[in-house]
């Protein structure tokens, strides 16, 4: 691995943490708080999420940089990250951008 290359193993295992934790914050966590009146879960993986989200952001900051993803790439590892499962979709992008090299989201790029 060279200095200017990111790990697509760390981007790819973080994004599915955070997306992970998300699902069950939002699934699982709030059902519990809203349903059984128990705010437990929430606080526990609400605190989990919030750490794993802070993660994803520095992770993806230094990934767009490092590989010089364009920017509509780096958008969609962003707001896909607001959308449960949406980690599914960006690591779709991720690849075909990868494997192309002008893959669909950098070609539309500007």
């Amino acid at each position: 691995m060279s200095a200017s290359t990111f790990p697509p193993s760390v981007v790819k295992w973080v994004a599915r943490l955070e997306g992970l934790s998300f699902v069950l914050l939002v699934f699982v966590a709030m059902p519990i708080k809203h349903g059984l009146g128990e705010p437990l879960p929430v606080r526990i993986l609400g605190g989990v999420h919030g750490l794993l989200f802070l993660a994803w952001l520095v992770v993806l900051a230094l990934a767009a940089r490092r590989e010089k993803w364009p920017g509509a790439l780096t958008w969609l590892g962003f707001i896909t990250s607001m959308i449960p499962m949406g980690f599914v979709f960006f690591e779709r992008a991720l690849a075909a951008d990868r494997a192309t090299g002008e893959g669909a989201v950098r070609a539309n790029d500007g």
